[in-house]
């Protein structure tokens, strides 16, 4: 079993909020490292349009500590899980391991496409499911959806996951 701080496994913290407008949203924006469809990863330039552009929350690829997980304990904290990895972490054991030290998990998109099961077993374990990422600077995916915000769509409607990080905040379906 591989440990859990390898350098394939991340837990990223979103630390940026946009200010509440008062209205209750169920699905939640995350301005993955800003806007970066627009203006380069982690600057301000990029932080500030995702906010302009109504983000959630602005992900920043922090490393987690033991200090941080003590200090700030609400912090919504998401594990990543990438295409290799999903064997591991996407079934009750591995939903029932990243309670203990995660707030939701963040799978590559693809491992949900289709397996609607999966989001519904994180959520059974008190797991947010917040996708990655969505994007308009590659071409990706089948062909299927028209645009980067169909897809977006699809995801939050049709397979119900709480979140998605986007480099798009934009095109996020209101």
């Amino acid at each position: 079993m591989r440990r859990l701080d390898t350098p394939m496994m991340a837990l990223v913290c979103m630390m940026i909020a946009a200010p509440d407008s008062g209205a209750v949203a169920a699905k939640k924006l995350v301005a993955h490292r800003g806007a970066s469809a627009y203006a380069p990863e982690h600057t301000l330039a990029s932080y500030r349009l995702a906010l302009q552009q109504k983000a959630d929350y602005v992900e920043q690829d922090l490393a987690v500590t033991k200090d941080l997980m003590r200090q700030l304990p609400s912090l919504p904290r998401t594990f990543l899980i990438d295409n290799r990895d999903g064997q591991r972490w996407l079934n009750d054991a591995g939903f029932a391991e990243i309670a203990t030290f995660a707030t939701g998990i963040g799978p590559a998109k693809g491992l949900l496409d289709g397996h609607p099961e999966i989001v519904r077993s994180a959520h059974a374990h008190n797991l947010t499911v917040t996708p990655y990422t969505f994007t308009t600077r590659f071409a990706t995916g089948s062909g299927r959806f028209t645009s980067v915000g169909d897809e977006m769509r699809y995801y939050l409607a049709d397979l119900d996951v709480d979140a998605l990080f986007t480099d798009n905040p934009d095109r996020f379906p209101r």
